[in-house]
């Protein structure tokens, strides 16, 4: 059932959907580092990842930088996107 559902999910959309689901816990991320001043490790566990390590490498991979980098960005009026 659940290879069906992927299946189905990504014939309809296009994407794998661990891909999607990841992709969506990165841009809550973001959004976390933009309006909180919580610790980059306390967002990684609060968007379901288990360890900081792979957050900040999925976050470079989506974003092309690191969290720390987004925030300063932010921060300084630059954007990721």
């Amino acid at each position: 059932m659940k290879k069906q559902m992927q299946s189905v999910f990504k014939d309809n959309f296009g994407i794998p959907l661990a891909e999607y689901v990841r992709s969506q816990k990165l841009k809550r991320a973001l959004e976390l580092l933009y309006n909180t001043e919580k610790r980059i490790s306390d967002i990684a566990y609060d968007c379901g990842f288990e360890h900081e390590s792979s957050f900040i490498r999925s976050f470079k991979r989506e974003f092309g930088m690191t969290p720390g980098e987004a925030r300063r960005r932010k921060c300084y009026g630059g954007s990721p996107e």
